[in-house]
């Protein structure tokens, strides 16, 4: 029969909730660089890094007379286009919402996994002492 060491589950359990909360927090919805001319075929939101450091988002990449343009939402204005010919960029990221969650499942499994083998190698989970029962 076995049973659990609750203190060492607990500890445990402790550090799963933290790792995961953190895994969650910082986690980038952004997936691979990709060219410009790359970004405005996918027709989806894009993350922009210039040469200088600074980073933009925008809903949307367009291109109207040669002219690069991002779409974003303005309060109170709706979808405006912002010239970004005068930006010297760097890096181009695409918004990939279906990879970013099976990357979070996948890794969550996995260290689940971790955490269980590592809890039974432990001694997290042993076996009941035995009673004998001398009349």
């Amino acid at each position: 029969m076995l049973y659990l060491n609750i203190k060492v589950m607990r500890t445990q359990l402790k550090t799963i909730a933290w790792v995961l909360i953190t895994l969650l927090f910082f986690q980038s919805c952004y997936t691979q660089k990709v060219t410009v001319d790359q970004a405005i075929q996918i027709e989806t939101k894009v993350r922009i890094k210039t040469i200088e450091g600074k980073t933009y988002y925008y809903r949307d990449l367009i291109r109207k007379d040669s002219i690069l343009y991002g779409i974003e939402k303005v309060r109170g204005m709706g979808l405006v286009e912002q010239d970004l010919s005068h930006l010297n960029i760097s890096e181009v990221k695409y918004y990939d919402p279906g990879a970013t969650s099976t990357l979070v499942v996948v890794s969550t499994f996995g260290f689940v996994i971790l955490i269980a083998a590592f809890t039974v190698l432990s001694g997290g989970m042993t076996t009941a002492p035995t009673m004998t029962i001398h009349p």
